[in-house]
């Protein structure tokens, strides 16, 4: 059996009613957020799933170092370039303090 969460190679016994629930809740939060599309058939089980518009460019930003450094960057922007302005005053300080 195959579960959006597991690994293929997961016996049935080694997954836990716990886990099962956090990996269906975790699926149900990403649909009503519009991440990703779920498909049911038989008895409730997913059968498909697929992703949104919204969840393709969520994971085209993070799937990547410098995707995930500028998404940092822009978040933080204004402690980055503080941070810049200070190093180079310590560099010019440091040049010219003799």
């Amino acid at each position: 059996m195959k579960v959006l969460g597991f690994d293929e190679n997961t016996e049935l016994g080694q997954i836990t009613e716990e886990k099962f629930d956090r990996v269906l809740n975790a699926n149900e939060d990403l649909e009503n957020r519009g991440f990703i599309n779920l498909r049911y058939e038989n008895e409730g089980l997913i059968n498909n799933v697929s992703l949104t518009l919204k969840g393709y460019d969520l994971g085209r930003k993070y799937s990547s170092t410098l995707g995930t450094a500028w998404v940092w960057c822009n978040e933080y922007k204004f402690w980055v370039i503080l941070a810049l302005i200070i190093s180079l005053i310590g560099v010019l300080v440091a040049i010219f303090k003799d």
